[in-house]
Formats: structure tokens, sequence, C-alpha cells
């Protein structure tokens, strides 16, 4: 990991304070979706695709969600700008 933040459940936080419990069948047997987008220059390449790829994935497979549209998009913009990393990938899990 090279930022020292991330978001969690829309929330910045520390990275020291990301976690899982390991019984979380979800995360340890990868029942979920993800999206990986690149940061190159400071700026967010195609967010918003993304996050509605993410929530139709979500929806197709049956996994209920509180996603509002709009809110992945203003997260990873203040998490770019909190780990002031100009080139970087991120990953969303859900």
């Amino acid at each position: 990991m090279l930022g020292a933040f991330i978001i969690r459940n829309g929330e910045l936080i520390p990275a020291a304070e990301a976690f899982f419990p390991l019984d979380d069948l979800a995360l340890t047997h990868g029942l979920g979706c993800y999206e990986t987008l690149k940061v190159r220059g400071g700026l967010l390449y195609f967010p918003e695709f993304h996050e509605e790829r993410l929530i139709q994935s979500l929806e197709m497979i049956g996994i209920a969600h509180s996603i509002v549209s709009g809110s992945i998009m203003a997260a990873l913009g203040r998490l770019v700008e909190a780990n002031r990393l100009p080139e970087c990938n991120l990953k969303i899990i859900a």
C-alpha cells in the first residue's frame, strides 16, 4: 500500500486502521465485486464508469448495498487528494 489513507465505508481513515475480521466469509472467500482505477497526473480516469459498473455488478449477483450514485466518485476524489500520489492504481472492494 502506498498511501497514508484509505476510504472505508465512505470515510477517509489512516491506512494503519485498515483491517477486516478473519471470519468475514465474504472477504476470505472472495464473495463480492471490485473495480480498479488509474490515477495519472493526479487525475482519476473515468471514475463515473467504474462506480456505475460496480453498482451494476453488485446488483447482478444479488449483493445488497447502500451505495448512492456519486458517493464513490466523491470519496475517491478525497482519497486522491489526501494521499497526494499523482501516479497510482486504486482498488474499490465491495
